[in-house]
């Protein structure tokens, strides 16, 4: 009988390890994988944040629409239900915005404005602010969806950046697109 409870005793101790093993590989992993990464801003820019950029202990609630950082409930502010970090907030209202593009594309063409995408990424690598809102259509009856990718620039900079983005719109069209 003594063995039997030694057996049980020492299969018992394994299996304590084993669950406490796997408790330190859980917290190891989850906080590796959910802790923003220590890195340059240009890098960080890249990536989604999964918490906030002032707060590193804040989850963050959104992304700013300009920067495209992640950023708590208290840091943002939010205009016609568009985000913004306190930065940019101040660049959106005090300046004009032109709207640049409108593009539309539907469940068959979504890579219509990724030539919009494309270019707001490389003007902000320039430090030129813009932002995209994007507007939904849903027509039930005739099973469609479409939207349309509206691109915002400052009004100032509304001249120079329309002949870049249609250069821009020209040299992604002769890209094959995968269908």
């Amino acid at each position: 009988m003594d063995t039997y409870l030694l057996v049980i005793a020492i299969l018992l101790g394994l299996l304590l390890l084993v669950f406490l093993g796997m408790g330190v590989y859980a917290v190891y992993f989850i906080t590796k994988i959910y802790r923003p990464k220590s890195a340059t801003p240009a890098a960080k820019q890249d990536s989604f944040e999964y918490f906030c950029t002032n707060h590193p202990e804040e989850y963050s609630q959104g992304i700013c629409a300009i920067c495209e950082r992640g950023y708590c409930g208290k840091c943002l502010r939010e205009v016609d239900k568009i985000h913004f970090c306190p930065e940019h907030f101040n660049v959106f209202i005090n300046n004009e915005w032109d709207l640049l593009a409108e593009v539309r594309t539907t469940a068959q063409t979504p890579e219509t404005a990724n030539y919009v995408y494309s270019f707001k990424k490389n003007i902000w690598k320039e430090g030129i602010p813009s932002y995209v809102v994007t507007h939904y259509r849903l027509n039930v009856e005739g099973d469609f969806v479409e939207s349309y990718v509206n691109f915002f620039v400052k009004k100032l900079d509304a001249q120079t950046l329309g002949a870049r983005l249609e250069q821009n719109k020209a040299e992604s069209s002769k890209v094959p697109h995968l269908s």
